[in-house]
């Protein structure tokens, strides 16, 4: 048991390192980091890589597509007239009738190609398209979750996914197909932080809670995602400042364009269009002097001006 571990271990690590290559007769084959071949060029070129130890590749004896290990070896015949990646042990593929199902890691067909689309999400559950370009949800045995009667299916982003009927009416629904948000909305964005933003036919902003209750009405000309517990706002003078989510202007709007909170501070541009950041009491902590100013991540930012790219911390010092 040991030595399968070890050897899982050690396949997840050369799938992560895996890139592909083209070579002067235009094949593709694998290299790693080091521009290493570790699989030679063989195959018509694919963008597509390694996931769960499998990658789609298309011969070029007979046009189809099959799926090679990370040794290069082919562990599903060439057969197939289009595949997609792996996702939770199965992955798309389409029939020589041009017709999509799904198969699982030994080729076997565990979802008959019958569908006219089939896009296969990170957590295993499929969307499908019909005949009428409605669309699905089915989970990894081709049982119907939600059935084909929308326009548009993004993919799932935590256990959600927006919707939009054929009124081109926006909602939300869940992994079990129950439907969170009806579609009445113009249009609506994914959760963060358990709010969102779903605007209606007037163009008005609401911020909604995932029980899909209205928590109140924008009164701002535009109105993102919350961050930390605050969410960015425009006001009619097109001019940024922050929320909470009880609907209070806790940083006033005086910002000609302000980013999302990340680690306690945020990039605000000034009216000479300059940047700098703050922290949440709106309070002007690296001054305004760089062209762009990005997110702090492991309390590292990276930043522009006349003089390039670069790296500063906390306290606005160029580190790198």
């Amino acid at each position: 048991m040991e030595q399968i571990l070890n050897n899982q271990v050690v396949e997840q690590s050369v799938e992560l390192k895996l890139k592909t290559y083209i070579d002067s007769f235009f094949l593709m084959g694998f290299a790693d980091q080091n521009e290493k071949i570790v699989i030679p060029a063989q195959w018509h070129v694919n963008p597509v890589s390694f996931s769960e130890g499998l990658a789609p590749v298309k011969s070029v004896c007979n046009n189809k597509y099959g799926y090679i290990d990370t040794t290069g070896s082919v562990v599903i015949p060439y057969v197939w007239e289009s595949a997609g990646s792996f996702s939770k042990g199965i992955a798309s593929v389409k029939d020589s009738n041009g017709k999509w199902g799904c198969i699982d890691q030994t080729g076997k067909v565990v979802i008959p190609c019958k569908w006219y689309d089939v896009i296969v999400y990170v957590r295993g559950i499929a969307k499908v398209m019909n005949g009428r370009k409605q669309y699905g949800l089915i989970d990894r045995t081709g049982k119907m979750i939600v059935p084909c009667k929308y326009k548009k299916i993004t993919p799932f982003r935590g256990n959600l996914a927006i919707v939009r009927d054929s009124n081109n009416k926006c909602g939300i629904v869940d992994t079990t197909g129950k439907v969170v948000i009806p579609c009445q909305w113009l249009d609506i964005r994914h959760f963060q932080e358990g709010y969102t933003v779903a605007r209606d036919a007037e163009g008005k902003d609401y911020v909604i809670n995932e029980h899909g209750k209205n928590i109140f009405a924008s009164r701002w000309k535009e109105i993102r995602l919350f961050s930390e517990g605050l969410a960015r706002v425009c006001n009619c003078k097109d001019k940024w400042g922050y929320i909470d989510k009880s609907g209070k202007e806790v940083i006033p709007c005086q910002w000609d364009m302000a980013e999302s909170f990340c680690e306690g501070l945020a990039s605000v541009c000034d009216n000479n269009g300059i940047w700098g950041y703050i922290n949440k009491k709106g309070e002007l902590v690296i001054p305004c002097r760089w062209q762009f100013a990005t997110w702090f991540i492991n309390g590292k930012a990276v930043v522009f001006d006349n003089n390039g790219r670069h790296t500063i911390n906390r306290k606005g010092k160029i580190i790198e």
